[in-house]
């Protein structure tokens, strides 16, 4: 797996999403490394959001 930080997409609650932002900084990172440290072969080739979910492509 290549971590591109450049190219992730995530609204968080800072100033530019402000209180009414999909998550918090710190949720939205506790979720992300928590998918990446549990992909493995037979879970890749997908699209995610932050909790797992799959994203439609």
């Amino acid at each position: 797996m290549r971590l591109l930080p450049e190219q992730v997409l995530s609204i968080q609650q800072l100033t530019f999403g402000g209180p009414n932002a999909w998550t918090t900084v710190e949720d939205s990172v506790a979720g992300m490394m928590e998918l990446i440290d549990s992909t493995n072969l037979d879970n890749t080739g997908r699209f995610v959001d932050y909790c797992g979910n799959d994203i439609p492509w």
